[in-house]
């Protein structure tokens, strides 16, 4: 099967994603793919002008500013990062669509691609390109509501622009797949090829957790630990629980490592740095997060609950399942299905318990949240969209 992804992420982000993880895994099943990045954006332009190396999965090699690579799992990367593909006059975006459209023709005639051959979307405004190409089958992976972010959600133009967008990819994909049930029954309400595909975990890479002796960085850094890995912006992130943890159990230490402002400032965080049992490391390169997790007595997914969150599925789960190590996590909607698996503290106080409990019983569940772990992974997600795709070519190319 030929592939192009149409990507709502760079290839080589501080923390990888579903656009990544999933351009490889086709990569491994045998299948060619053309991962699309999604046009200019002023950071990534300044990082790759310094020639900086990416920070994300493996294989993220210093990338030029525009152009083709292969990665090192054999995903063809195109970067048209000099492309106003989402904002500008509309005629300018017409333009560098068309451009694109060709840019994209081109190169998947020199890869040999068949016909028919699968898009695969992560970000809306990839709707654009089918007034452009043929694919067979076009397959929206919705993994979030974009629109809800509230960066976005605070703007209202754009807010309107990101749903419009969407819903004419909607109106014009072949089938949806979501990653959360509540997102999922949102999309199947639009379109009724709609399926749940939840998130998943890079089971052995974080298995290693279990394996591996603790990072050094982790020396001089009082135990018990807890641990928290990922984008600490307080739109995700309930900096009150955080707050709560570090002023109720002053024998704990909370450890966060990752980028504090990815969308805007975060004086929340900021609020914490004197609390003398508080840690801040930096973002952790992809490779050595199991031997970060591994100095952990306990992981945490603090989510806040809002509009926004009741979406989301936190790819972290499966991940911090996958360590062995316990796991306390907000009620969010969508990992209601795990309930019983570990706890879902509903107050404040709560969590402080939850917590002190799962220290104290380290080894409780841990079987079943291995088990848990070892069966959602990148393999198994990959092979599900593969299945949807195969299924829905079959029924485009008729008897």
């Amino acid at each position: 099967m030929d592939v192009v992804v149409f990507s709502s992420a760079y290839w080589d982000e501080p923390l990888w994603t579903n656009k990544q993880h999933i351009s490889v895994q086709l990569a491994r099943l045998g299948h060619r793919v053309v991962f699309v990045e999604p046009g200019f954006a002023r950071p990534i332009l300044n990082r790759r002008l310094r020639r900086m190396p990416g920070t994300g999965g493996p294989g993220c090699p210093p990338l030029p500013v525009s152009g083709t690579f292969a990665s090192e799992q054999g995903v063809h990367i195109l970067s048209p990062l000099l492309l106003p593909l989402r904002r500008g006059p509309e005629f300018l975006r017409r333009a560098a669509w068309h451009l694109l459209s060709t840019w994209i023709q081109t190169l998947i005639r020199q890869l040999g691609f068949g016909d028919p051959w699968v898009y695969l979307v992560y970000h809306p405004e990839g709707y654009r390109l089918l007034d452009h190409l043929s694919p067979a089958v076009t397959l929206y992976d919705c993994v979030d509501d974009i629109a809800s972010q509230p960066h976005i959600a605070s703007r209202p133009a754009l807010a309107r622009g990101v749903r419009q967008a969407e819903a004419r990819l909607v109106a014009r994909a072949t089938c949806v797949t979501a990653t959360s049930r509540p997102l999922a029954e949102l999309r199947g309400k639009e379109h009724p090829r709609t399926f749940y595909v939840p998130n998943v975990g890079d089971h052995d890479h974080f298995a290693r957790a279990a394996e591996l002796p603790p990072a050094p960085e982790l020396e001089g850094i009082p135990a018990p630990r807890i641990g928290f890995v990922g984008a600490l912006d307080p739109y995700k992130v309930d900096y009150d629980i955080l707050s709560t943890i570090t002023s109720q159990a002053p024998d704990l230490t909370l450890v966060l490592a990752g980028p504090g402002e990815t969308v805007g400032a975060n004086p929340r965080l900021d609020s914490l740095r004197n609390r003398h049992n508080f840690r801040l490391l930096p973002p952790w390169p992809y490779d050595r997060l199991p031997e970060l997790l591994a100095g952990m007595d306990c992981l945490i997914l603090p989510y806040r609950l809002s509009e926004h969150t009741q979406f989301v599925f936190p790819l972290k789960f499966f991940e911090f399942l996958a360590t062995g190590k316990p796991v306390v996590a907000s009620p969010l909607p969508s990992l209601k299905e795990f309930q019983g698996v570990l706890p879902f503290p509903a107050t404040r106080t709560e969590w402080v318990s939850a917590i002190r409990q799962a220290i104290h019983l380290p080894a409780e569940g841990r079987g079943a949240r291995q088990r848990l772990a070892r069966k959602n992974t990148w393999e198994s997600r990959a092979g599900k969209l593969v299945e949807i795709l195969q299924e829905h070519m079959d029924k485009e190319s008729g008897p």
